[in-house]
């Protein structure tokens, strides 16, 4: 680039920098004047007099004759009151447009508020001022010219003054014609009546301490609230009465945004109430329910929220959706901060966040109702939310209560075939078990068992309500079907990652003894499952098969874990049933396809179980468990499958062979010959199934599949193995084939259908090793029949001489 175009180039920068800049300024500037234009229109009166002023007494001074500036005077003060009569009362009628809006009560208030009143009293002052001041200037016998002068001056400032207030006026009736400032009004009005009621409670609690010492600071106030305090309150109550009543007006006239801000307020109020009894509210007996209790603000609070469910309830009928689900967002906030109210009676109970739950319950009842499913999915949202909040404050009540509307809401998600609601209330149980182990004050058995039961109970709703046809067996279904059973691996982490961030050790010790009773209660939930839902070949098995690994996985590691050494033995006890439950599954379906996906990943969660059992913790019991599980479901497919192709019985067992080849090069020869037993039962079945109706004249090597199609399939991986093993992509499969390429060799695999068949691939390895191990056995053989036929000639010849003695 030459000279002259560099040139031109920062030339063309600097001018386009330079025009940027001065855009900016501009509109700074500009923005300046906007936000100043109203103070600088009123300064601009007060100039503007000043000037005028100087101008008449410097250039006509000396003509100011007496009469002139009493007439001058009196003129002036008429105009100010006429005009300040015409302008308030344009003011008047256009405040009285709006007087629908507002509640008579607080009308008076808003409309004549202080800075009306003060403009009021300024003009008068001023007006009487002009008119006296004329009166006194007429009176007199003569003026001096610099009084005169100062007449003008001050005579003018004053008109000046006049209209700058008008002019403000003016801005505050513009105001007042926003709704969204008589909300602002009323919300301001409320926080600082509370204020004061706040101070008053304050100087009560303390003169009834003085009087007695032994009363608590919390008891003290909690007494000013409720004996002496309590008409304030109701003062209060109206107070929000008034906003829910504009709120609801605003929606009428579609005013969306200022009908937010009204409920918005009355949320602000209610937050400022709990603030206020944060440290002084009371449990009392309730008197509606026997054994129930409810809080010292029962009243207040009930009357308030029932406002809040009836105009939602309109908001509902009328289909305005987006007020409608405001609401929710208001019970949300409200039972944020009900949480940190800490009662004086130190119950583990909170009567405050329950009459939340209770009136967001019957919100949501209205909103099922209405059929309006942005409302229910919403309140399920914040129900989901105020049951972890329960969970972490230890309120046991609120909880079980929760749980059971969320199950309500579930069955009315179906019921609807609103399938979005359902697997949000399954993925809520999911986060209600979270929340339950990361809380160290409420008693987590009863509650993971219920949420552990509702989310079998919606799996087991949608089978049901699919087979029966009533729900579409499509993709979205069936991804509701296994929904609570697919993100369940997220609360395995959290539960762990929980118990790492634990330091006491008692509180360890709790949590691992749940921990260890929660693997027992989802094992029955599964087991109970399996009985209702019949079936081991669905998107619900799949998913299933794939948590228990995660599980078995999981109490594997924790069998290793130096905390939880004194738990082994219950930790293995679990695996052990863990390791078997996929066979109930196989045991209570009527029929099932063997060869689907679903059922290959639940055999092989049992084939990786036996792996890792074996591999890990070398414990033999657990790997004879698994291959008595896969034994089992491989009879099960030989009975009930419904697919007659004969390969997928033996792909099944061939997973127990794994355990088997694993178990013959660790000489467990107890674990080879449970593996041998089922090979052995299962052949003579596989035959009899299959190949009983095979003509005699057909060659059986030639068929597909061929009888001893389990020595075929083993055969197969092993032609196959070296070359998938050194061409995986690691872990992408993560089957039990693909665990065990990092654990045996084609030699293994040779010795074992060696040892099982008598037969091995001809290019072994381990060829020369195998023939002379059949040498060896044969001359074994040899010696042992050389060894009977010499005892049975002994003992012939001891028969014959016993015969001739």
């Amino acid at each position: 680039m030459s000279s002259i175009q560099k040139e031109i180039q920062r030339i063309r920068y600097d001018y386009r920098l330079t025009v940027w800049l001065w855009l900016n300024r501009k509109r700074r500037f500009v923005s300046f004047i906007g936000r100043h234009f109203d103070s600088a229109r009123r300064a601009s009166f007060i100039i503007a007099a000043l000037i005028t002023g100087w101008t008449v007494t410097h250039f006509g001074g000396i003509t100011f004759t007496q009469d002139v500036l009493s007439n001058y005077l009196v003129a002036a003060g008429a105009m100010t009151g006429g005009t300040i009569a015409i302008v308030f009362t344009i003011s008047f009628f256009l405040l009285q447009n709006t007087a629908n809006l507002y509640s008579s009560q607080y009308l008076e208030v808003f409309i004549h508020d202080w800075k009306e009143k003060l403009v009021y009293f300024i003009v008068i002052l001023i007006t009487i001022a002009l008119l006296g001041s004329g009166l006194y200037v007429g009176g007199i016998s003569s003026i001096p010219e610099t009084i005169s002068s100062s007449v003008i001056f001050i005579s003018l400032i004053l008109i000046s003054i006049v209209f700058a207030l008008i002019d403000w006026q003016y801005k505050n009736v513009r105001l007042k014609l926003n709704p969204s400032n008589a909300v602002n009004f009323l919300e301001k009005e409320g926080k600082r009546f509370l204020k004061r009621v706040r101070y008053d409670a304050q100087k009560i609690a303390g003169i009834i301490q003085a009087k007695d010492d032994t009363v608590s600071e919390g008891m003290a106030l909690a007494a000013a609230y409720n004996r002496v305090l309590q008409p304030f309150i109701v003062n209060l109550d109206r107070q929000l009465e008034n906003l829910v009543e504009i709120a609801m007006k605003l929606g009428d006239q579609q005013e969306i945004g200022t009908t937010k801000r009204a409920f918005t307020s009355v949320h602000n109020i209610l937050v400022e109430f709990f603030e206020a009894r944060k440290t002084s509210s009371l449990v009392l007996p309730s008197g509606i329910a026997f054994l129930a209790v409810e809080s010292d603000s029962q009243k207040f609070l009930s009357h308030n929220f029932e406002r809040l469910n009836k105009a939602g309830e309109k908001f509902i009928r009328e289909g305005k959706d987006e007020l409608a689900t405001y609401i929710i967002d208001v019970y949300r906030a409200l039972a944020n901060k009900a949480q940190e109210i800490n009662f004086v009676s130190q119950r583990n109970e909170n009567p405050i966040l329950d009459l939340i739950v209770g009136y967001l319950n019957f919100y949501i009842d209205n909103g099922k109702r209405a059929k309006n499913l942005e409302v229910v999915f919403q309140g399920a949202q914040v129900l989901g939310d105020v049951a972890v909040i329960a969970a972490n404050r230890g309120l046991s009540t609120t909880l079980h209560g929760i749980q059971n509307k969320l199950m309500d809401v579930a069955v009315y998600g179906l019921s609807q075939r609103q399938m979005i609601v359902v697997d949000h209330c399954s993925v809520t149980f999911l986060r209600i078990i979270a929340a339950i182990f990361a809380s160290t004050r409420i008693y987590r058995r009863v509650h993971f068992d219920n949420a552990l039961k509702n989310i079998a109970d919606i799996s087991n709703h949608i089978n049901t309500l699919i087979r029966a046809g009533l729900l579409p067996n499509d993709i979205a279904t069936r991804f509701s079907l296994s929904k609570g059973y697919d993100e369940f691996y997220t609360v395995l982490a959290s539960i762990m990652n929980q118990y790492n961030r634990l330091t006491d050790e008692q509180e360890k010790g709790r949590f691992r003894s749940d921990l260890i009773e929660f693997f027992r209660e989802l094992n029955m939930s599964l087991r109970l499952l399996s009985e209702k839902v019949k079936s081991c070949d669905t998107v619900l098995t799949d998913s299933i098969g794939r948590l228990l690994f995660n599980v078995n996985s999981l109490i594997v590691d924790l069998i290793g874990n130096e905390d939880f050494k004194d738990d082994v033995a219950e930790l293995k006890n679990r695996l052990g049933w863990n390791t078997h439950l996929p066979s109930w599954f196989a045991h209570h379906a009527e029929a099932f396809d063997s060869g689907s996906n679903p059922f290959n990943t639940l055999s092989d969660s049992v084939a990786k179980t036996g792996i890792l059992s074996a591999e890990k913790l070398k414990d033999k019991k657990l790997v004879i468990d698994a291959i008595h599980s896969l034994g089992s479901m491989t009879d099960h497919a030989l009975d009930k499958s419904t697919r007659g192709y004969g390969y997928d019985e033996p792909r099944i067992l061939k997973k127990a062979c794994y355990l088997g080849i694993l178990a013959l090069k660790k000489g467990w020869m107890d674990v080879y010959a449970e593996v041998v037993a089922k090979i052995l039962d299962f052949e003579p079945k596989y035959v009899k199934k299959y190949f009983s109706n095979s003509p005699p004249d057909i060659d059986a090597e030639r068929l597909s599949p061929r009888r001893d199609q389990l020595h075929v399939e083993v055969m197969r991986w092993r032609d196959d193995f070296d070359h998938q093993r050194l061409n995986r992509v690691s872990r992408v499969m993560d089957d039990a084939k693909e665990m065990m390429y990092d654990l045996i060799s084609v030699e293994d695999i040779d010795w074992f259908t060696f040892r099982v068949w008598g037969k091995w691939a001809a290019d072994s390895p381990v060829n020369d090793e195998i023939e002379r191990e059949i040498e060896k056995q044969n001359r074994t053989a040899a010696v042992q029949r050389l060894a009977s036929c010499i005892s049975e000639i002994v003992a012939q010849k001891s028969k014959r001489q016993d015969c001739n003695s």
